[in-house]
């Protein structure tokens, strides 16, 4: 119930129910966290703001490309994504929050991200290019920006929700990179082969990643089978360095394949 998401933090130091009726002694209300729905109002605003007040603006190649992907789902969908994380933080352990992001928003919505992006600009791709040769690159900005502003988002929320500042620090480092390559992968198999290679390689890639990253198989080797999951099973410096070194490296390879392919119109 957004509407009472600005009432229900004051309600212990007011001492009162919704109703009004005063608290007794023992009541879950008093114990209730304040945080909850100061960030999920937070995210809200965050999300509807920008859409009610924006209009028309003079834009460079960077933000025109932000500005039409604002005709796609990947605003509302990520707004509701970290609306879902929050209620997992509030009725879960934060070691659920970092499952739920590290097995499937991250890798699920980087490649969702990306499909829905491509979907969007390929109908006048050629025009876009005419207007910037850097519209490959100007993309890939955008979308990978996004994926920074959510794991970073991600990260605060597991602090606030128990985590050690050490822990969500190693979470955000695996993330970035991580993310980057899923979206540079996607973006690629899109122009150079499919829409649907792309959407079954990412679907493939969650199924992997749950299988070598979500199990106990993640605690041997074989947890670099499920590069998916890297997040939740990179989980130590060693391991966190060599996923963010292989990231980095396919998110380049493949980054610079999709520029080339897609600068060709």
């Amino acid at each position: 119930m957004p509407p009472a998401w600005a009432v229900r933090p004051v309600l212990p130091l007011i001492g009162v129910h919704f109703n009004g009726v005063p608290l007794e002694p023992g009541s879950p209300v008093w114990s209730l966290p304040w945080w909850p729905p100061v960030l999920a109002s937070a995210l809200l605003a965050a999300v509807l703001v920008p859409a009610a007040v924006a209009g028309p603006v003079r834009t460079g190649p960077v933000t025109g490309i932000a500005t039409s992907l604002r005709r796609t789902a990947i605003g509302p969908l990520a707004g509701a994504v970290l609306l879902v994380l929050v209620a997992v933080a509030v009725v879960y352990p934060v070691q659920r929050v970092v499952a739920v992001f590290g097995l499937a928003v991250l890798p699920g919505g980087s490649a969702a991200r990306a499909i829905l992006a491509w979907q969007a600009q390929e109908p006048a791709w050629r025009v876009v290019l005419t207007r910037g040769a850097r519209a490959p690159r100007d993309l890939l900005a955008v979308l990978g920006a996004v994926v920074v502003v959510v794991t970073v988002v991600v990260a605060g929320l597991l602090v606030v929700a128990g985590a050690p500042g050490g822990d969500a620090a190693l979470h955000l480092a695996v993330a970035v990179p991580l993310g980057w390559a899923v979206l540079a992968v996607t973006l690629w198999l899109q122009v150079r082969l499919h829409v649907a290679v792309a959407a079954v390689a990412g679907l493939l890639g969650i199924t992997g990643g749950l299988l070598f990253g979500g199990s106990v198989l993640a605690a041997t080797p074989l947890w670099l089978a499920g590069p998916m999951a890297w997040t939740l099973s990179a989980a130590t410096p060693d391991r966190a360095v060599l996923a963010v070194a292989v990231s980095l490296a396919v998110a380049v390879v493949t980054g610079t394949g999709f520029v080339r392919t897609a600068s060709r119109g």
